[in-house]
């Protein structure tokens, strides 16, 4: 399956790694162009997972639109970022087949909506 896994933190490098393994085509989003290509080319996640090598499969990115035609995304953001994430994303992730994952916990402060309720809003899906 074609996944994308929006966030580049320890989560999202871990989840990533665990679906590369099980033969998942993935693409990681890091909001953060110097960290995507720190990423790249050293094919590792320092910051956050430390000696961990990402193998060569895996795509990094920084750019929505290399998050296009994705069977699955998995949103593996800090759940205050979530909303802001996926609005900016919305426009190249929108799919009516796509499955849609939360993997961030938690609520958002101001509106106490769980995290698959703002991924519903902002990306406009049906449950």
């Amino acid at each position: 399956m074609r996944t994308a896994v929006i966030g580049a933190g320890g989560w999202g490098t871990a989840l990533s790694l665990l679906l590369a393994e099980g033969g998942h085509d993935v693409t990681i989003w890091a909001r953060s162009v110097l960290r995507a290509e720190e990423i790249s080319r050293t094919r590792r996640n320092e910051r956050y997972l430390k000696g961990i090598t990402i193998p060569p499969p895996v795509f990094i990115t920084p750019d929505p639109e290399d998050l296009r035609n994705k069977d699955v995304y998995i949103f593996a953001v800090p759940s205050q970022s979530l909303r802001e994430v996926s609005k900016k994303l919305c426009s190249a992730i929108s799919s009516e087949t796509a499955l849609y994952v939360s993997a961030s916990k938690g609520i958002e402060r101001h509106t106490l909506l769980r995290m698959t309720e703002i991924i519903r809003d902002t990306l406009d899906v049906n449950d």
